[in-house]
């Protein structure tokens, strides 16, 4: 929860500085609309197609992730067309204010997803949230701008203009741009890649920003039926939705199996691994792979986790968890050195390991990785 609250609090600050500029040092609509304009048309983009065409996709369950949040949005926003008129008629709601209503139900903040994902998993966090955008940001698009062009316009527009508008939404093309260039594995020129991070960066801050000056906060304290229906749905009913659909399509963790394991040097277990882990992103590992295992490893550290402790799965007899390996101040010979380190646990079945024997494996785990030789590949 700590670690929650300290993601969540610098977005809120900015927001919260956004409120005292619109009302201190730049009070003009017209400054902010430029800044808006420059968020929308460039800063964002930028940081949508970086992000995602710079995600290391290898290590998170992008495929499973993509497709619940596409699913989850498909199945909110049907469900909201479907019952616009009693939602019409019990909350009084115009055509501009159903709109409204669908899109702070659907729509998500991608600055705090990026700032609150980044800062609470790092990396891998970072990734998801890239794998996110593709799935959420140019579907939401669409729909909501058809959304905007039936029900907010005082006249329904040609379907022309409508898909016109939807292909030029930056949202939608940077996205796609971004995850192109990922899955097509199209290095991009390091001068680029820092182009568009710094870009990036700037719009994280303004778009918070801009969120701050655009609050009404006579009216937050004032919230109607509307406002409480609009929470509950962003809040409670899509994630629902979405633990619901990934319940449903029963997507559970494989753990493949290294045969013959004693009889392979470093190079030839990677070598399976790699195999192996790619087979099972695919969903293409025959029952014999994933049965037999005698003992596995787990990496909380990947996560950024410093240490876990794994339970064995029967017929297992033990599970080796790996933390995540961070710099620190360790004793070398009477002096202090700054080394890698990492804490490894081991969990055993001691009806069938001794614990002097396991406490030996861990040592000797600890000696190889502290003495790394060529010869142990």
């Amino acid at each position: 929860m700590a670690a929650v609250a300290d993601a969540l609090l610098p977005v809120f600050l900015i927001i919260a500085f956004g409120v005292v500029l619109k009302r201190t040092l730049l009070p003009a609509d017209e400054a902010w609309l430029g800044l808006e304009r420059l968020t929308y048309f460039v800063l964002f983009p930028a940081l949508l197609t970086v992000s995602t065409a710079t995600a290391d996709l290898k290590d998170v369950p992008a495929g499973s992730v993509a497709l619940v949040l596409f699913l989850a949005v498909i199945a909110l926003s049907g469900a909201l067309f479907v019952a616009r008129v009693p939602l019409m008629r019990a909350l009084a709601l115009s055509g501009p204010a159903y709109s409204s209503m669908f899109q702070g139900a659907t729509r998500w903040n991608t600055y705090v997803g990026l700032a609150v994902g980044s800062a609470l998993y790092g990396t891998p966090g970072l990734a998801l949230i890239s794998v996110a955008i593709v799935a959420m940001v140019p579907i939401l698009n669409v729909i909501n701008v058809w959304i905007i062009a039936h029900y907010a316009a005082e006249e329904r527009p040609a379907l022309k203009t409508v898909v016109g508008h939807m292909l030029r939404n930056p949202f939608i093309w940077s996205s796609l741009a971004g995850i192109a260039i990922n899955l097509a594995g199209i290095p991009l020129p390091k001068v680029i890649v820092v182009f568009g991070e710094i870009l990036g960066r700037a719009s994280l801050a303004l778009g918070l920003l801009l969120v701050g000056a655009g609050l009404v906060l006579g009216e937050v304290f004032k919230p109607d039926d509307r406002v409480y229906v609009t929470a509950a749905l962003k809040l409670f009913v899509m994630p629902m939705i979405a633990i619901g659909i990934a319940v449903a399509l029963d997507w559970g963790l494989l753990v493949p199996v290294v045969k013959h394991a004693d009889e392979k040097n470093i190079l030839g277990i990677q070598r399976t691994m790699n195999d192996l882990a790619e087979r099972a992103r695919s969903k293409k590992l025959k029952p014999e792979e994933v049965q037999e295992s005698t003992f596995s490893i787990t990496n909380p550290g990947v996560f950024g986790g410093l240490f876990g402790l794994p339970v064995i799965s029967q017929p297992n007899v033990g599970i080796l968890g790996l933390g995540a390996i961070e710099k620190r101040p360790v004793v070398i010979n009477d002096s202090i050195a700054i080394r890698s380190m990492c804490y490894v646990t081991l969990s055993y079945d001691h009806r069938v390991v001794d614990g002097a024997i396991a406490h030996q494996f861990l040592h000797k785990v600890k000696e190889s990785l502290e003495n790394w030789s060529e010869p142990l590949l």
